[in-house]
């Protein structure tokens, strides 16, 4: 009886050894759970994905983010640095990611040079300018990340960008005439800017003579040259010639 016993107990204890290891081997056996973390800056910034945050260690996990519209995405961030997107990440511990994203208004750094406005209207990634003089001004040229002087003009928002738009003062011009004659202006314009230079050619009619300038001009100097630097007039002075 006491034989039977023993070997019961050393049958238990086997079966119990075992359990135990067979337990343990299975416990090693499983795949480490990872957990990922996604959020976004600003929260309004966009949307991510995956939704899962529970992976096996080793797991390569596609992340994408999906900007909102007046945003633009820049980069990850925290456990996982790129500026790709969408991107793939490995899980080799629990990570935490950050998308940063970018208002596209920040984007543009908008000057001016002279008197005027710039009114901006975004679609997109796309940036519409138009450039509005103040009166007494006008729009002259872009500068920077646009060039030319087409108002209003756009640009595609991908990085920093900066504009400069150039206005100058515009000046009227006007000629009388005292006397019998003309004067011809070259050139002509309906606005001058500051610098133009401006030619004044008096020519009698028959029975007269030219005989000065008057105004913001003055002397007898013909054909005549002036700087337009404000606003200006001129008047050209004909006299009665009987021997002309």
């Amino acid at each position: 009886m006491k034989r039977i016993l023993v070997l019961l107990t050393i049958i238990l204890a086997l079966f119990i050894y075992s359990c135990d290891t067979t337990e343990s081997s299975f416990d090693d056996t499983l795949p480490e759970q990872l957990t990922l973390s996604l959020s976004a800056s600003p929260d309004e910034g966009g949307t991510l994905t995956p939704a899962e945050i529970e992976y096996v260690k080793g797991q390569e996990v596609q992340i994408e983010a999906v900007s909102s519209d007046g945003f633009i995405f820049e980069r990850w961030t925290g456990d996982f640095e790129s500026e790709t997107n969408p991107a793939t990440l490995v899980m080799t511990e629990n990570k935490s990611v950050t998308a940063l994203f970018k208002e596209i208004s920040s984007l543009i750094a908008i000057e001016t040079t002279g008197e005027g406005t710039i009114e901006t209207d975004f679609d997109g990634q796309t940036v519409s300018l138009y450039a509005v003089p103040s009166d007494g001004w006008t729009f002259i040229r872009w500068e920077g990340d646009l060039s030319g002087s087409e108002n209003p003009e756009s640009l595609f928002l991908d990085e920093d960008k900066s504009v400069t738009a150039h206005f100058e003062q515009r000046f009227d011009l006007s000629v009388t005439i005292d006397g019998s004659g003309n004067v011809e202006i070259d050139p002509v314009k309906e606005f001058y800017n500051h610098g133009d230079t401006v030619t004044f050619t008096a020519t009698p009619e028959p029975g007269y003579r030219f005989s000065h300038w008057e105004g913001d001009l003055s002397g007898s100097e013909n054909p005549i040259q002036t700087t337009m630097d404000r606003d200006k007039s001129a008047t050209a002075v004909f006299v009665w010639c009987i021997l002309c």
